[in-house]
């Protein structure tokens, strides 16, 4: 999978935080830790989106009980069609 670089500037406080994280956790680098930071929260916005989308849509139409697996398989649908 190819990478960009990004550059961004943070505050001192935020990287000694991110630092006490890197040193006292199994995060090996300042990037690796940015690098999940920025997934989980792709991820969660991804999560409001479909919860959004959801509540604009209860009630309009009647679906079937969903299994757990099945709800997993729907939001991972609904992520691979976000990206085109």
């Amino acid at each position: 999978m190819a990478s960009d670089v990004v550059h961004i500037r943070i505050g001192e406080k935020l990287i000694k935080a991110i630092d006490l994280v890197v040193e006292t956790t199994t995060y090996s680098s300042r990037t690796e830790f940015i690098r999940e930071a920025v997934r989980k929260q792709v991820e969660e916005e991804n999560r409001r989106e479909a919860l959004a989308m959801l509540k604009a849509n209860y009630g309009k139409r009647k679906f079937p009980e969903l299994t757990e697996a099945r709800r997993a398989e729907i939001y991972e649908e609904f992520l691979k069609q976000k990206k085109h």
